[in-house]
């Protein structure tokens, strides 16, 4: 009688699996049924989406493409810096290969044993049926669905956030879970816990005339010098503080009926160089002020949030944010009642005047 779990699966078992389920996407894909296929430009490398999941691909689309490039802007194949095959079970005939692993290797925020860390990783969500797995060296990833379905709403706001997440730190950037703003000076990223005003501070920028990189995720990099790109497009919000819409803001993603999304259209940026962290904290008064904070402080905000909403946590991730830390400076902003103030107070940041 067996006692305890049975072994991880060994590298071996790892390669075949990879292999194979890259094959059998590639079969699927080939077939020309149900596909389609984008190359995109995030944070300056070629990333390239390719679909065997109509649905999907119109949902997740809605919120990536706007990193679109024409195929013949993009290097070639053999530059390609990350390969995403999204795959939808049920609308094709050919199977993915059954994984190395036993429920037993099954561990919290759906992480697999022995392929949390390294040149390969992965994540399953029983709820929603839905595979991750990433090949660093092949630098390519499958996102495998049961059925559409199946996949959640909120996952049409953050499309593929958890293989995004490993592969960003393994160029050394941080996707963080974070707001990020801009005027002509620069940008900054808004980071904290769900609540702490990160969302509601970007829109009041937004709508003050400011220019939005992304809400709730953007990616970050150092070199050669602090730099945030935008992920995703929309903004999710709470409707009450942005009825009515003015232009050119819009409704977006009209299938989510529970979350208030917007659409930013021209006050939308890609890139920008990053002037600092800003962490929200509503004190009730009516005055904004800037409190510079340690790393330690900032580390202490930034590591949890953005490794768990990431939901892939590794130590590649953590040292992209310590890189990130040590040359950024982090302010705590201290959020007042008065909106004006707020855009006040930002602006100063990305103009260095903390």
């Amino acid at each position: 009688m067996r006692v305890g779990p049975l072994p991880a699966p060994t590298d071996r078992d790892t390669i075949r699996f990879v292999s194979d389920t890259l094959d059998a996407f590639d079969e699927a894909y080939t077939s020309g049924i149900h596909t389609d296929v984008i190359h995109a430009t995030l944070a300056d490398r070629h990333v390239r989406i390719r679909y065997v999941a109509p649905e999907l691909a119109e949902r997740f689309g809605a919120n990536l493409n706007h990193l679109a490039v024409d195929r013949v802007e993009t290097r070639s194949d053999h530059e390609l810096d990350l390969d995403i095959c999204c795959w939808d079970r049920s609308v094709t005939e050919v199977r993915a290969p059954a994984p190395p692993w036993t429920v037993d290797d099954h561990l919290r925020s759906g992480r697999i044993r022995g392929l949390t860390d390294g040149p390969t990783r992965a994540t399953f969500d029983p709820t929603s049926r839905v595979l991750c797995l990433y090949d660093a060296e092949r630098r390519s990833a499958v996102v495998h669905a049961a059925g559409a379905r199946l996949v959640p709403l909120w996952m049409d706001r953050a499309p593929f956030r958890t293989v995004l997440t490993w592969w960003a730190a393994d160029r050394g950037l941080a996707l963080l879970h974070a707001s990020a703003v801009a005027t002509a000076s620069g940008a900054v990223v808004l980071a904290g816990t769900s609540g702490a005003g990160k969302s509601t501070t970007a829109l009041r920028c937004l709508l003050a005339g400011l220019e939005l990189l992304g809400d709730d995720a953007c990616l970050v990099g150092c070199t050669p010098e602090p730099t945030v790109h935008s992920v995703y497009r929309f903004a999710k919000v709470d409707e009450p503080l942005v009825e009515p819409l003015p232009p050119p803001l819009s409704r977006a993603l009209p299938w989510i009926t529970d979350e208030f999304v917007i659409d930013p259209g021209s006050r939308h940026r890609s890139r920008a160089p990053l002037r600092a962290i800003l962490l929200p904290q509503i004190t009730g008064g009516r005055g904004t002020r800037l409190v510079p904070v340690s790393r330690t402080e900032a580390l202490r905000i930034l590591g949890p949030t953005t490794l768990v909403e990431g939901g892939a946590p590794s130590r590649e991730a953590l040292r992209a944010i310590v890189g990130l830390v040590e040359q950024v400076p982090a302010i705590r902003l201290e959020l007042g009642t008065d909106p004006a103030g707020i855009v006040d107070a930002v602006v100063a940041a990305t103009e260095g005047r903390s």
